[in-house]
């Protein structure tokens, strides 16, 4: 059972859309919880805003803002659970080492993939369309538009799965225009896998390990 959720509230370039669609729904378990995945939402997009609207000038400057971006959003992706949907079948065949490993390499790939989509905050106005609380509360859908400050008729959208982790809401799929980040890597190592077998899906892992810089 889902529950679907739309209210007003606006800062710091952060806005949720209102409808007076959902007054009549009735009750149900999740209630509160799609406040919770908004705010997660704002939260992430006005600490992003923070890092950049308080860097120190200069290359130092550029250097301790990009760190700061990065460990935020590392803090708010969900890398176990983005590889375990990608590599769905031999996942449980891993050892430990090999799913922390893997973990590594494709939570970098998440983690680049938001960053892309959540570039320039300052530049952009985040609107939240629609929150989808589903699973027992436990997992959320939230479709955003970011609407430019300097071309005011461009707007882009996209669509986060969130995962409820012991501290936060955690991102594990982000789509924009086309499929999802799981949607267009799945195939890809099911292939691999299936013509190559589990060593070429480990070449392949490693060679993308090597493109985004994670050592292994």
């Amino acid at each position: 059972m889902a529950l679907i959720v739309s209210g007003a509230m606006g800062a710091l370039g952060v806005v949720v859309t209102s409808t007076s669609a959902q007054a009549s729904q009735p009750q149900h378990e999740c209630v509160g919880a799609e406040a919770a995945v908004t705010e997660h939402v704002q939260g992430a997009f006005r600490s992003l805003s923070s890092a950049y609207r308080n860097a120190l000038p200069g290359p130092e400057g550029v250097r301790l803002r990009d760190a700061k971006v990065e460990a935020l959003i590392r803090q708010y992706t969900a890398g176990q659970r983005f590889a375990s949907e990608v590599l769905r079948v031999p996942w449980s065949t891993l050892s430990d080492a090999k799913r922390a490993d893997w973990e590594r390499v494709l939570g970098a790939l998440l983690e680049r993939r938001v960053t892309r989509a959540l570039n320039a905050p300052l530049r952009y106005r985040l609107e939240v369309d629609r929150v989808q609380v589903e699973r027992e509360c436990a997992s959320a859908r939230v479709d955003v538009s970011l609407h430019d400050r300097l071309e005011e008729r461009s707007t882009s959208r996209v669509s986060l799965k969130l995962d409820r982790g012991e501290e936060r809401w955690q991102v594990w799929d982000i789509a924009s225009a086309d499929a999802s980040l799981v949607q267009t890597w799945r195939p890809r190592f099911g292939g691999v896998l299936k013509e190559r077998g589990l060593g070429g899906l480990e070449r392949d892992l490693r060679a993308l390990a090597a493109r985004l810089g994670v050592s292994l």
